[in-house]
């Protein structure tokens, strides 16, 4: 696999981004977890395939363009592909597309926000903004009830040395 991947919640089914070796156009497989059966799902600029909790449904961000001008949409469809059952628009930098636990909203951070998007449509909710420090959000984790969220945050420019000395092996 070469990139980001989500399980189905039966554990029979693993989607992920990879490329092909001969055009290089990055692409969403659906795979067996015996890989015995694959299945192309979406190809183009798509990436961050994430699994809904109740194992129907399937999100993923695709952009067409470049940088700032870059049209991103957030899409959803049924697990085998297909024609979107809807799409969403989103931020140029969105990534790290997760469901809500509820499965009503996909979330995605973008720089130093996450947002969450309703399925329904309507405008993105934002549930955390670190603009006022120099950070941007690596990594979304919902606990299983959906009461508690746990966030990477990681420095821009920023880096430390940690020396430990006095270190004995047991």
């Amino acid at each position: 696999m070469d990139g980001i991947s989500a399980c189905t919640p039966d554990g029979n089914w693993i989607f992920y981004q990879g490329s092909s070796r001969s055009d290089h156009v990055n692409r969403l497989y659906k795979i067996s977890i015996d890989g015995k059966t694959k299945k192309e799902i979406a190809h183009g600029n798509v990436y961050s395939p994430a699994v809904s909790p109740d194992g129907k449904l399937l999100a993923y961000l695709a952009s067409e363009g470049q940088g700032s001008s870059a049209n991103v949409r957030i899409i959803i469809t049924d697990l085998d592909g297909g024609p979107p059952i809807r799409q969403v628009e989103a931020p140029f930098n969105a990534i790290d597309l997760k469901w809500t636990p509820d499965g009503t909203a996909v979330a995605f951070t973008s720089g130093c926000d996450l947002l969450m998007q309703p399925v329904r449509g309507g405008r993105p909710i934002t549930l955390m903004n670190f603009a006022d420090e120099p950070v941007c959000i690596s990594g979304v984790s919902w606990s299983p009830d959906g009461r508690k969220i746990a966030v990477a945050r990681t420095r821009f420019n920023d880096s430390n040395v940690i020396l430990f000395t006095g270190l004995r092996p047991k």
